[in-house]
């Protein structure tokens, strides 16, 4: 067989760096002495002196006895060939893998435990698969000794039974490497791949026609910078035609970029590494993690899909290394499981070859979700769960094709679990409105708001599919003073689609023009200026996707808002908000559906109103996390005026005790001590709030912040907050400190405020420990962004080792 080779454009440019070198000498007549030998082949660094360690897997090569030996070029972020591996004592980890991508292979099923027999759980078809990686080292696992099994909960042990468990070979090490170039290493497998044992029921046939895939790790020592010196890299070929592969020939379900978007990709700071910290592509995952590998101790499935879908929901229990439980029972997803095209993407830059194969079922996979709903009786087998219609009623209708994908329905049960998301999409572009500047006349206290709507036959009073439509309004309170306004009455909600008084509505084409009256100015602060954001509740029949009178009785209802917009009494003085934080990376972690649960999450969510309680304790009208309606009531001065009676009696007299600055509500303070898990859960009624389950590190501002939102700019200017003491008597009130909101911001992740305070004061910030008697703080006098700005000298880019 052929060797399959790709040179690199890498190798290329260091190949031909000594011609470079020569062509760019002259000569004096003389030849010079003879010097010392060098290592052979070109231009090359040791590799224990490189800063960073890449690879390339080059060419493959099957001998006529099955024999693998694999060829890779270790260079370093410069292309520069690394010399000396096979001279190394050792290294903490190199392993290699090798896998075909052919029919499914299936885990056994019933495990031990489901003892029953269903009478329809016999196959009715024979169905088109999707092919899998099947790794050509396998072995079968025996339950081993569980560390402190009494501590697992009851049943952990049910499905216990050997277990298949595909791998790699990792104990070969340097043993393995031979020098075949500079820079260029071979490895060559232990044995030929029909050597390796051979598993019952699973084919390791070789088989040349097939796709393949070979892995490489290298790590070359425990604890180095895993980001510039951990290798996880794969390649795939077609043994038969001794080439690589199209990327329509192999199988990419999904990118590993919408693993990062929540985990990030600092392997060196909280980014997805595993197994002894030597791996992290997913490329590699799914060499051993196959649809057929088991854990014998617990049965759980090992399967790569399954096991995230399991993990996700907070249902995974597993023994690993040593006998130790992974218990992933109490992890906490902070989006919506049932949103496949959250990570499954198949459009755009995200999108991969394969992106819409997972519409294809899978038995781990689809059990991973599904296992749920079986009854006592089900007899532990994917067929024999699906197989009872009078659960899965929907999907029976249209026969075989409500699984398993065929012409007639090519998503299978894929248009079951995106349903919810076309639905949306389809509304959003019959709905879709932009707000117009609203022009606040002090005159004779009206509000006007235009609002533009992709069509408009009717006044939304008129239309049946909308059940509510909210346009909320509110003053600017971030804008350097403490609001005085009792009951928050710079923030108010108005339902457009109810008919009312104060409400006048008017429709030419597509435009709907408002008309609010009863408005006094004074609510919206010393500037008369604010915000305007707009929510619709569209009823939908999940059916057919199509709007519907909302007294339909198996309507669904979906919320849909416009981008924000501005108002001010003099149009001069208009002031679009800036976003501070990217709201596509939050959408990245908490989908499209996060703010239902925002809603659903505070204890209070009363009808939105134009005055009193509504107007805050509504969260229902939120529209996104960073365009400014979420802090329009979580302001600065919030924790003064949700803390004494139901009126809100306002000042620092009346925060509680255990209101204190990691307890703030604040909104930049909420986010940051949540997120950096140092929040307390002091106060809250019903129990103790769980910690957050934050995939990244806390002092990762690109998780959520894009580049040029850390320039503090404007921060100094918003009002300090006014909180409880560190320590105070948490059923007092009163003791109170004030800090200013730069360093509040920063001692929401920094707690250890008395350590640094000095700093900040000495550069106009405020620690103020009575503000019995209110803030002393003066608008604009910290100069912390100077120094700490994105992009200075001692920035918080810089400070935080941002990307």
């Amino acid at each position: 067989m052929k060797n399959i080779n790709v040179l690199t454009g890498r190798r290329l440019v260091t190949a031909l760096l000594p011609v470079m070198a020569l062509a760019g000498c002259f000569s004096d007549g003389n030849d010079g002495s003879d010097g010392d030998d060098g290592a052979p082949g070109g231009i090359h660094i040791p590799i224990g002196e490189a800063q960073a360690v890449r690879a390339q897997i080059e060419s493959v090569h099957i001998d006529e006895s099955l024999k693998v030996s694999v060829d890779f070029f270790l260079h370093d972020e410069r292309g520069v060939a690394l010399s000396g591996l096979e001279a190394l004592d050792a290294v903490h980890g190199l392993g290699m893998g090798i896998a075909k991508l052919s029919e499914l292979q299936r885990r056994d099923r019933p495990l031990p435990g489901h003892q029953s027999a269903l009478a329809d759980a016999t196959p009715m078809m024979t169905i088109e698969l999707q092919p899998q990686w099947v790794s050509y080292l396998n072995r079968v696992v025996e339950p081993g000794t569980v560390q402190d099994p009494d501590s697992l909960p009851e049943g952990w042990d049910k499905h216990q039974s050997p277990q298949i468990q595909a791998g790699i070979e990792s104990q070969c090490g340097l043993d393995c490497i031979e020098v075949v170039g500079n820079g260029l290493y071979r490895y060559t497998f232990t044995q030929p791949l029909d050597d390796y044992p051979v598993v019952a029921g699973i084919d390791t046939q070789y088989q040349p026609d097939l796709v393949h895939r070979v892995y490489l790790e290298l790590s070359l020592a425990s604890g180095q910078a895993m980001n510039d010196k951990l290798v996880n890299t794969v390649y795939d070929f077609l043994p038969a035609e001794s080439r690589a592969i199209e990327p329509d020939q192999g199988r990419e379900l999904m990118a590993a970029s919408q693993c990062q978007r929540c985990h990030g990709t600092d392997l060196d700071n909280g980014a997805l590494v595993m197994h002894g910290n030597k791996r992290f592509a997913l490329e590699g995952c799914v060499m051993c993690h196959t649809t057929y590998s088991g854990d014998p101790e617990t049965g759980a499935t090992l399967d790569l899909g399954a096991m995230v879908h399991r993990l996700h929901q907070g249902d995974y229990l597993m023994i690993g290394w040593g006998g130790h439980a992974i218990d992933y029972s109490a992890l906490t997803y902070p989006g919506d499981m049932t949103q496949c095209r959250q990570c499954h993407v198949e459009q755009g830059e995200a999108a991969t070859p394969q992106a819409s194969a997972y519409f294809w079922p899978r038995q781990e996979a689809c059990l991973s979700c599904h296992e749920g709903d079986a009854n006592a009786e089900w007899d532990g087998t994917a067929v024999g769960l699906f197989h009872q219609r009078e659960r899965y009623p929907k999907a029976w209708a249209m026969g075989c094709a409500g699984c398993h994908p065929d012409s007639s329905n090519p998503q299978g049960a894929g248009v079951f679990h995106n349903a919810r998301a076309q639905l949306e999409h389809d509304l959003a572009t019959l709905y879709d409105a932009t707000l117009q500047p609203g022009v606040l006349a002090s005159a004779n206290g009206t509000l006007k708001v235009e609002i533009d709507f992709a069509s408009l036959t009717q006044l939304p009073t008129e239309d049946v599919a909308i059940q509510r439509l909210w346009l909320t309004a509110a003053g600017h309170l971030d804008e350097s003073y403490h609001n005085d306004v009792a009951n928050y009455q710079n923030r108010k909600v108005w339902d457009l689609a109810s008919a009312s008084d104060d409400i006048l509505l008017s429709r030419a084409g597509p435009r709907l023009s408002v008309t609010i009256s009863g408005i006094n100015p004074a609510d919206w602060g010393p500037q008369q200026r604010g915000s305007l954001w707009l929510k619709a509740q569209i009823c939908a029949d999940p059916a057919t996707g199509m709007a519907i009178a909302c007294d339909s009785p198996d309507k669904v209802v979906v919320e849909l808002s416009a981008p924000p917009q501005a108002f001010a009494a003099d149009s001069d003085a208009l002031m679009v908000r800036t976003a501070k934080a990217d709201e596509s990376r939050c959408i990245a972690c908490h989908d499209n559906q996060f703010m239902v649960r925002v809603a659903d999450a505070h204890s209070r969510n009363n009808t939105p109103s134009s005055g009193g309680c509504g107007a805050c304790h509504a969260p229902s009208v939120a529209t996104s996390l960073t365009d400014g309606s979420c802090v329009a009531c979580h302001t600065g001065d919030m924790v003064t005026y949700m803390n004494a009676t139901l009126k809100h009696g306002t000042g620092p007299a009346t925060v509680k005790g255990y209101r204190t600055l990691n307890n703030s509500l604040a909104y930049a303070e909420l986010v940051h001590s949540l997120h950096a898990n140092t929040r307390t859960v002091s106060g809250y009624t019903g129990g103790e709030r769980e910690p957050v389950d934050y995939t990244r590190a806390a002092s990762d501002c690109r998780a959520c912040h894009a580049p040029g939102q850390l320039t503090l700019a404007g921060l100094s200017g918003q009002p300090s907050l006014i909180v409880a003491k560190s320590g105070a008597d948490p059923a007092g009130r009163g003791e109170v400190v004030e800090i200013s909101p730069v360093t509040a911001t920063c001692a929401a992740c920094h707690l250890n405020l008395a350590s640094w305070q000095n700093h900040a004061i000495a550069f106009g910030a405020v620690v103020n420990p009575d503000a019995i008697n209110g803030p002393i703080y003066q608008s604009g006098s910290e100069t912390c962004a100077t120094c700490h700005g994105e992009g200075q000298s001692a920035g918080v880019d810089k400070l935080h080792r941002l990307k």
